[in-house]
């Protein structure tokens, strides 16, 4: 028997009569009740699409939109939310394109990737930045308006990940059957494309021993999509914005930093590295760390949520030691 895969929808709520089944959870963070009662509102078809394409999943509504307006603060509770009612995936087909948001979601969609949530996030319509689809930590989504993808097709854009961190480009314009065979076509927005690549994350989910990474879980939808660039390993993630860091060690080596502005992360550690022994160095620093670490919750489960999660190398550092500090990081 296929595992399920808990999916949140944080829309503008879902209407569960067009999809013949029960919402795990139904929950109001914006009140005010499913968008135009019955009808088939935006959350609605976004859930229909990831239950078209992946039918094991368990669908939760988190309604933060009336009238298809919302705020940060809203899905910043939708995501705290979500991570402590067990959910996997988020499909977020909705986001910010104002930067004074950008500071807040950041680290609310941090703190949950840190916590195991997936987050499948929609690009602006126009182009615009998009937050939280251009954090690294989300996997990123639009549709593809050259009409090269047909129904279940979906493609990696390195370039576009690159300049905007939108990952994915995928098909939009479903077909969709409701309880009583009303058909639906959805129309051609990054807002149907997210839950289309929220069904393909499941699919992975469903067949993985256990919860991959976000580099690894990208990697593997990548390998999964319409003409893959062949490799033979994982690659690393090219970011244009590490907006990822919540804490880390930063070291310098031959490195004259003159800037006094603040990191927008917590260091754990900051230092000179010497010539040699680097490796070793930051790998002390690491075990320092651990040790000093409280190593239980309440249940016994091991408290990771404080733990460094970057190593950040400032100045020039030979190839031989940058070697042996990779598998550190990776670790």
């Amino acid at each position: 028997m296929n595992a399920k895969i808990h999916v949140a929808i944080i829309d503008d709520g879902v209407n569960a009569g067009f999809l013949n089944t029960q919402l795990l959870y139904n929950v109001e963070i914006a009140h005010g009740g499913v968008e135009d009662g019955g009808t088939l509102n935006h959350g609605t078809l976004c859930a229909a699409i990831v239950q078209t394409y992946f039918p094991d999943v368990i669908i939760s509504s988190v309604k933060i939109m009336n009238h298809r307006k919302g705020n940060a603060v809203q899905l910043c509770a939708a995501l705290d939310w979500c991570v402590k009612h067990g959910v996997q995936v988020a499909n977020i087909s909705l986001g910010s394109i104002n930067y004074r948001d950008r500071g807040m979601l950041r680290e609310a969609v941090n703190d949950a990737a840190m916590a195991g949530l997936i987050m499948v996030c929609a690009a602006q319509n126009g182009g615009l930045l998009t937050y939280p689809a251009s954090f690294a930590n989300v996997i990123g989504v639009r549709c593809d308006r050259n009409g090269i993808l047909t129904a279940g097709q979906y493609t990696y854009d390195p370039e576009m990940a690159f300049s905007s961190g939108i990952d994915f480009t995928a098909f939009a314009k479903h077909e969709l059957v409701g309880a009583v065979g009303e058909a639906v076509q959805c129309p051609n927005s990054n807002s149907y494309a997210t839950p289309f690549v929220t069904a393909q994350v499941c699919k992975v989910l469903q067949q993985s021993k256990r919860v991959p990474s976000i580099e690894k879980l990208k990697h593997i939808l990548h390998k999964n999509s319409y003409r893959p660039i062949q490799d033979t390993g994982l690659p690393v993630m090219r970011y244009k914005h590490p907006d990822w860091i919540r804490r880390a060690f930063v070291f310098k080596e031959n490195c004259a930093v003159g800037s006094k502005a603040p990191y927008y992360f917590q260091t754990s550690c900051e230092t000179r590295l010497p010539g040699v022994k680097a490796a070793a160095i930051i790998e002390q620093a690491i075990l320092h760390e651990r040790g000093q670490q409280s190593t239980t919750l309440e249940g016994g489960q091991q408290r990771v949520d404080d733990l460094t999660d970057t190593i950040v190398l400032l100045g020039d550092m030979e190839p031989v030691n940058v070697q042996e500090v990779e598998p550190l990081a990776l670790r």
